[in-house]
């Protein structure tokens, strides 16, 4: 069982250090093709990093579940922007901590639902 409840944690800590490993390279000059498109890819990234938090089951209730791995989620995303300003060609932005922040929630709320509609069903669950 010990073994089972390790898994649980692996996924997520990957992801934390592919996300910061991503955050934190420095890059060229800046060249955006689309008008805030890295708001996008901000949302798009910090979706699965919701979602496999969506499994860390702290509580019975729902609201603990969805709001302590919402906070750690929108912690670390803030700490990763914050963490740019120290890293050249990269600066920090309230709009992309808040993207990461959606994409979290969404994420936690696919996860959530994701599990409701498995137990419903009867059938396996996620990990």
């Amino acid at each position: 069982m010990q073994v089972t409840q390790n898994r649980k944690f692996i996924l997520p800590i990957l992801y934390l250090i592919f996300l910061a490993g991503g955050s934190l390279t420095p890059i060229p000059v800046k060249t955006e093709i689309i008008s805030g498109g890295d708001k996008a890819i901000h949302l798009i990234l910090y979706i699965p990093l919701g979602y496999l938090l969506s499994f860390s089951k702290i509580s019975s209730l729902f609201l603990l579940n969805f709001s302590i791995p919402f906070s750690l989620g929108t912690l670390y995303g803030g700490v990763l922007e914050l963490l740019q300003n120290c890293i050249p060609g990269r600066t920090a932005s309230f709009y992309d901590a808040l993207a990461n922040s959606l994409g979290v929630g969404i994420g936690l709320i696919l996860g959530q639902v994701g599990g409701l509609v498995k137990r419903k069903r009867g059938k396996l669950k996620i990990l």
